[in-house]
């Protein structure tokens, strides 16, 4: 049943990056979203699920180079509301959990990282999947119906500790700000199809 996927496992990471702020004044990363694909799979009776695949654009607005973490393509939440600052229609958090502690060296910073120097971009993608009713008349808590909404999700940037954050950030000081919070983007709105191609869910 499609409504099993509300709470959707992602395999192989690390529920433990920081949820302390990083609030100095010069630090200050912006991610946006673009749909790049959009496509309708098949539920169950009564829900299909529309597939999106998202551009996603960080950009450091701040004052000083921030270190990302390349890898910061996994959707921990998901918003969807009818207009952009209303309340939400969806908010689903999506289930975490480790196969093991999460290793960085110092050595890591140009495999893994990326330093974004003020007003530059680091962009990759990442799929999502919002639940859609198929009947307008009829409502399922945690979908939406056909027409416009608008989407944000949230991602973690850091799949470590704290403590592994702290120690990093010391040894890569020279280079930047290790960014290690989630990052919630702007809202992006889309557009459910009323009459809608179903196929396979992959």
């Amino acid at each position: 049943m499609i409504r099993a996927f509300l709470m959707m496992v992602v395999s192989g990471l690390l529920m433990a990056f920081s949820g302390r702020a990083q609030t100095a004044s010069d630090t200050s990363l912006q991610l946006t979203t673009e749909i790049v694909g959009q496509h309708y799979c098949t539920g169950d009776a009564d829900l299909d699920g529309v597939l999106l695949e998202l551009r996603l654009v960080y950009r450091n607005t701040g004052t000083s180079p921030l270190i990302l973490y390349k890898g910061s393509t996994d959707v921990y939440q998901i918003i969807v509301r009818k207009t952009a600052d209303s309340a939400p229609e969806v908010n689903s958090h999506l289930s975490w959990y480790s196969d093991g502690v999460w290793k960085v060296e110092a050595s890591s910073l140009r495999k893994l990282f990326v330093v974004l120097p003020p007003n530059t971009t680091f962009e990759t993608r990442t799929m999502t999947r919002v639940f859609v009713t198929r009947d307008d008349s009829t409502h399922f808590q945690g979908s939406v119906e056909s027409g416009d909404h608008y989407l944000q999700v949230t991602i973690p940037t850091w799949l470590g500790s704290q403590e592994l954050a702290d120690a990093m950030q010391q040894k890569w000081r020279s280079n930047g700000i290790l960014w290690h919070n989630a990052v919630t983007s702007l809202p992006m709105k889309f557009t459910i199809a009323k009459q809608r191609t179903i196929s396979d869910c992959p």
